[in-house]
């Protein structure tokens, strides 16, 4: 999952495949044929690096929660 997750930050970031943004995805045809679409590509592969890393957590051992007593 968390390497599935890298390889679509990559690709948005080189500004390839389908836009995963909601802008992108709630324009209309005309809209999205003018948009800049650069800063959506470039917002998406953070989002999507940003969640490989929470992919990654469980297998590391590191603890989700801290309970306190």
């Amino acid at each position: 999952m968390s390497i599935t997750a890298f390889i679509i930050s990559y690709m948005q970031y080189k500004e390839k495949g389908f836009l995963f943004n909601n802008a992108y995805l709630y324009a209309s045809k005309k809209e999205r044929n003018e948009m800049n679409k650069k800063p959506h590509y470039r917002q998406s592969a953070l989002w999507v690096k940003r969640h490989s890393f929470g992919y990654r957590l469980p297998l590391t051992g590191i603890p989700q929660s801290i309970e306190l007593e």
